[in-house]
């Protein structure tokens, strides 16, 4: 008798060991998926950084960065070099799933002409985390003097 096809306790067996790897490989993919999202959003966040710096040096005018909640920052555009008069506010927003915590005295981070520097004088740190996760961070500095962005 030839047949063709599989048996049932074949394909129970095949089932069985689909849901143990399953088991298995679940948790470590929602971590990877927790850190892909941080990551993005530090890359963000330092990107908006340094256009606001390189903004300043190129058009000779002044640019406030600071973090003004857990998931938004914003970037007021001044006319003059010295930050005077009614600036242009733009709020962004952290990718979903991400917060931002300040963890330096200093909120912000005044950029100028003519090389884009943090006038503030003391450095700007700012952890990236995840909302589901609590473990899942990474930390930003804007440096005192050439207000450039390290992640730690």
């Amino acid at each position: 008798m030839n047949t063709r096809g599989f048996t049932l306790l074949e394909v129970l067996t095949v089932i069985a060991v689909l849901g143990i790897l399953m088991a298995i490989a679940t948790p470590s993919y929602l971590a990877y998926l927790q850190r892909l999202t941080v990551q993005q959003g530090v890359q963000q966040f330092a990107r908006d950084v340094d256009r606001a710096r390189s903004q300043a040096r190129r058009t000779n005018s002044c640019r406030i960065f600071s973090v003004v909640g857990p998931s938004s920052y914003q970037i007021q555009s001044y006319a003059s070099p010295n930050c005077a008069g009614t600036p242009i506010t733009e709020t962004l927003n952290m990718p979903a799933g991400t917060q931002l915590t300040l963890k330096s005295v200093q909120g912000s981070a005044s950029f100028r002409p003519p090389y884009g520097v943090n006038f503030t004088a003391m450095p700007v740190d700012v952890t990236v985390a995840s909302t589901s996760h609590v473990n899942v961070t990474r930390t930003l500095r804007i440096t005192a003097v050439m207000g450039s962005v390290v992640i730690q």
